[in-house]
Formats: structure tokens, C-alpha cells, sequence
């Protein structure tokens, strides 16, 4: 027979399992502020409210895998260290710099997409990406030599 210190350490991986699960899920509701609001309700409603897939296919009237796909996608784009700063240190960027970042990482748009809705050239929408990108990884070392 078990003793009941045994039933104690098989649940506390579970627990830190959970805790860990609930971190992780907080952390994308937290990034998906800088969502559209379509896709950020999306994620509120599997990560913070706990719907289930099928549940919001169905309220959708969507097929499941599509929603799924959009759900697996969305979860790429915040998991991607170039959103997250765009997303939390957007601020450090220029005006014009955070407003096509912003689009372009953020709300998902396409460059030629965003160089329309921002009056300008496919080009400079290239050359602000690639600043973007300058001041992303100079903020990861940065970020490195303080810890």
C-alpha cells in the first residue's frame, strides 16, 4: 500500500505542470494586446477563458482545423522574439518605425499592405523592417550584459 507522502510527490509535478501551463498561457494573453482585436479574442477565449477549440469552431461556423490552424499560427507570431519586442519595446522605435512594425509583426499585414495604409514606398518599408530587426537584436544583447 502507498504511503500518503507518495501521493503527495506524484501530484506535485502535476501542480508545477499546471502552474507552469498557467505562466505560459497568462504570457500570450499578455502579448496578444498587440493583436488585431479579431485575433486577440481568439486567443483570450482558448488561453484565458479555457473555450475549447471546437467550442469557438462552432461559434465560428468554421471548420475545426482552420481554427485550429489560425489559433497555431497566432501562437507562432507571439512566440517569435522579433513580435515580442516590437510588442513590449515598440516604444524604443521611432514613430514611423513602430507604426509599419507594428502593422507588418503585429497586426499581421503584408509590406505592400502596410506601405499603402502608411503612404509609402514598398522600399522604405523594407529599409524600416530591417532597422527593426537592428534594434531587436541590439536590445537581446543589450538585454544579455545587464543579467
Amino acid at each position: 500500500m502507498p504511503s500518503p507522502h507518495s501521493v503527495e510527490l506524484a501530484t506535485a509535478p502535476d501542480k508545477q505542470r499546471r502552474l507552469d501551463q498557467r505562466r505560459q498561457a497568462d504570457r500570450l494573453v499578455e502579448l496578444a494586446a498587440a493583436l488585431e482585436p479579431t485575433d486577440r479574442t481568439l486567443i483570450e477565449a482558448v488561453y484565458r477563458d479555457g473555450r475549447s477549440i471546437r467550442d469557438i469552431a462552432q461559434l465560428m461556423r468554421l471548420p475545426r482545423r482552420t481554427v485550429q490552424g489560425r489559433v497555431d499560427g497566432l501562437i507562432r507570431r507571439l512566440n517569435d522574439p522579433l513580435y515580442q519586442f516590437v510588442a513590449t519595446k515598440g516604444e524604443l522605435l521611432p514613430r514611423a518605425c513602430r507604426v509599419v512594425a507594428r502593422r507588418v509583426i503585429c497586426e499581421g499585414q503584408s509590406q505592400r499592405e502596410a506601405a499603402r495604409a502608411s503612404r509609402l514606398t514598398l522600399h522604405a518599408v523594407r529599409k524600416i523592417l530591417t532597422t527593426t530587426k537592428g534594434f531587436a537584436e541590439m536590445s537581446a544583447m543589450y538585454g544579455r550584459h545587464l543579467n
